[in-house]
């Protein structure tokens, strides 16, 4: 399976429409915040079993698994997200991590950035943590921060027209894309070109998966023959 491939059947894992409209439906109310745990959480338990049960009638697509792993937990903590969205209009969800690149393992942590275009304010954080308090009421773990993209230049070491060299090589490459908002330029990821690279490496990464499995015998072979 290639690492890109998009996950097969998604509604049957979770159908994301049909649990938001559920939710948009309640009436707003101190009984909120649980009633919408337990749609997530049913959500949640719902898509494990499905996932579980292709696993179990096809063992060897574990990466398969992965792929749908990520997919529940990005639709879960989309949900969540919009379920205070009027909160939070100024900040934008970045998946890190395993939750990032669209594979996890089972029950593994959801790794979370809140970004805002400025300084985090108060607000920020408070509409940050409504979106956490309903993740964790899922019991699921979190790794997560609040950060500026001012933060971010700072932390990678690069001025902004550094940053700009940089997403023009990404543009003209044509691994994103790029619409104009008033005076910023919103950049968008081009998953193609890099689909089209992994399939080119699928076989020389099978190759060499196989190969390796074959000298770890080996040497264990060895190291039972010198004991």
């Amino acid at each position: 399976m290639s690492a890109l491939e998009p996950v097969a059947d998604r509604r049957a894992i979770v159908d994301r429409r049909t649990i938001a409209e559920r939710i948009a439906g309640m009436r707003a109310g101190k009984r909120q915040f649980g009633q919408v745990s337990e749609i997530l959480r049913e959500a949640l338990a719902s898509g494990r079993g499905e996932i579980a049960r292709r696993l179990s009638e096809e063992p060897g697509r574990g990466r398969a698994a992965a792929r749908a792993t990520a997919f529940l937990h990005d639709q879960i903590v989309r949900l969540a997200y919009d379920s205070v969205a009027p909160e939070m209009p100024g900040i934008a969800l970045v998946g890190l991590g395993g939750t990032g690149r669209g594979e996890m393992a089972p029950y593994s942590d959801v790794d979370l950035m809140f970004l805002t275009a400025v300084k985090p304010s108060r607000d920020d954080g408070n509409a940050a943590e409504a979106v956490l308090h309903l993740l964790w009421d899922l019991k699921l773990k979190v790794g997560h921060s609040l950060r500026s993209v001012g933060e971010l230049v700072e932390k990678v070491g690069m001025h902004q027209p550094g940053v700009s060299r940089h997403l023009k090589v990404l543009r003209d490459a044509g691994l994103v894309e790029v619409r104009r908002d008033a005076q910023r330029r919103l950049y968008r990821l081009r998953p193609e070109p890099l689909m089209e690279l992994d399939a080119w490496l699928e076989p020389y990464r099978l190759m060499w998966t196989s190969s390796l499995n074959d000298l770890e015998r080996h040497l264990d072979l060895i190291a039972e023959a010198r004991e």
